[in-house]
């Protein structure tokens, strides 16, 4: 999908909205970022360096992953959307919490902050936060001092 397709999805989603919509925009089909790049070298009009061509212009050095890098993209936690007007969008089903519940949230919050209780926040945060988990975060196993800065 170019630029311009995107933005215009994006537009004609924004006109969908209201109060707080979540959409979820059909981009077309994975591209391997390997191919992106020697697609990039060739749109500048250079030619990728490699065994084949030891004179190219660019050499495509792998890396590999790095730590807490992806090999895809999830767009939404549970993948409960509904299709909209338009065919490349689609509005996501998210939970939410009312004022009363963010209110109440953001106190028990500010109590585990101002007592430093570590594994307190990370469980008021797993009740909110639908397939959190603190091991995602923190796989050292048990947080032994403040690392959360509150205030």
């Amino acid at each position: 999908m170019t630029i311009p397709e995107a933005a215009s999805l994006v537009v004609q989603a924004s006109a969908m909205s209201s109060r707080g919509d979540v959409f979820v925009l059909e981009m077309g089909e994975p591209v391997r970022i390997a191919d992106l790049a020697q697609r990039m070298v060739h749109l500048a009009g250079l030619r990728v360096r490699n065994h084949e061509n030891p004179k190219g212009d660019i050499e495509i050095v792998y890396t590999g992953m790095r730590p807490g890098e992806k090999l895809h993209e999830e767009l939404l936690i549970g993948g409960n959307v509904v299709g909209t007007e338009h065919p490349m969008i689609m509005r996501a089903r998210e939970e939410k919490l009312n004022w009363e519940q963010v209110q109440a949230l953001l106190a028990r919050l500010e109590a585990a902050c101002e007592s430093y209780d570590i594994g307190g926040l990370l469980r008021i945060i797993g009740d909110v936060v639908s397939g959190y988990s603190p091991m995602q975060v923190w796989p050292m196993g048990p947080l032994k001092r403040p690392w959360i800065s509150c205030g």
